[in-house]
């Protein structure tokens, strides 16, 4: 990790936010169309996706 004015920067979180930027302006700013392309993408490798709510539903037990 390298520092930043925020403080330790992580190589990976700077990726995936790049690529966020990189979709973003692909789909022209439209957030509508960046959320649609998100939801495509998640339906085609829905293995790959973390549930949140059923691993605290998991803790909770």
């Amino acid at each position: 990790m390298t520092e930043s004015l925020e403080g330790p920067r992580d190589p990976l979180i700077d990726e995936v936010r790049e690529r966020r930027r990189e979709l973003i302006a692909h789909l022209g700013g439209d957030l509508e169309r960046v959320f649609k392309a998100l939801q495509e993408r998640q339906a085609e490798e829905p293995n790959r996706l973390i549930d949140l709510r059923e691993r605290r539903r998991q803790r909770v037990r």
